[in-house]
């Protein structure tokens, strides 16, 4: 399991350090700071935030997609392991060498997710990413069916679960940068990251109490209903239909003040 637990740590690594990468790219020049401003507090900037997402329909929907994301794959998670170890019986050699393979699609996905941002627009990269989630999370317990397939099928479903998180991580955050005004940048994220991470913890949660009352199977089914859901907050803003924000939605036009 020391094995396992270090090749999921590394793959995880390279995969976020590559997602950090291009994200920081989008990033406009950090504001000149100002002398004797005082230091807004966390609570204060999260309340801040809250406030103005709220008042921005294609910000909420954007932050409620990868919250509604993210507890789907906590509930996914906590079942995840349980599944491809307990119940279809890999190794937990044969298990990590999947993690490390599977790596290449998160590397992959973070190499190209601008170029699909330029190609279709970052909406509906977006979009699109979030209609194959729960696809992904189902490849899963149907494994179960094929179980001398079970190496070859978790492999394929966790690179192109890896590209697929790099695509839609990539583009959201460019777009809620892009959204936002420079002066409400930090406590934007903060309240976007309370609550799209908050939510993985909710769902890594519950996933644990269905895992102990269901079953791992049945917990991955679950998963695989809320994450759903996800879609439904762009498809109501216009998704698939317009590929990128409105002008009336960015920050320049004045309509997304506070």
């Amino acid at each position: 399991y020391e094995m396992l637990r270090s090749l999921v740590g590394s793959e995880m690594c390279i995969r976020d350090r590559g997602i950090a990468g291009f994200g920081l790219r989008k990033l406009p020049p950090d504001a000149v700071p100002v002398e004797g401003k005082p230091r807004i507090p966390m609570g204060e900037a999260i309340r801040d935030g809250l406030r103005f997402m709220t008042q921005h329909k294609l910000l909420l929907a954007l932050m409620l997609t990868t919250a509604t994301n993210n507890a789907a794959a906590g509930v996914y998670t906590a079942a995840q392991s349980w599944f491809v170890l307990k119940d279809l019986r890999m190794s937990p050699e044969l298990f990590g060498l999947v993690w490390s393979i599977s790596a290449i699609g998160g590397i992959g996905g973070a190499l190209v997710a601008p170029k699909i941002s330029k190609w279709i627009g970052p909406l509906r990269a977006v979009f699109f990413a979030s209609l194959w989630m729960p696809v992904n999370f189902a490849l899963i317990p149907f494994t179960a069916l094929v179980p001398y397939l079970a190496f070859i099928m978790i492999t394929t479903t966790f690179t192109i679960f890896g590209f697929v998180v790099s695509v839609f991580t990539v583009n959201s955050t460019s777009t809620v940068t892009a959204l936002t005004p420079d002066d409400f940048l930090a406590r934007v994220a903060a309240t976007r990251r309370t609550i799209t991470q908050g939510s993985l913890a909710i769902g890594g949660l519950l996933g644990a109490t269905l895992l102990a009352a269901f079953g791992a199977a049945a917990t991955l089914w679950v998963a695989v209903g809320v994450s759903a859901l996800q879609s439904a907050h762009l498809l109501r803003m216009g998704v698939p239909r317009r590929g990128h924000p409105r002008p009336d939605e960015l920050p320049e036009t004045g309509a997304t003040k506070a």
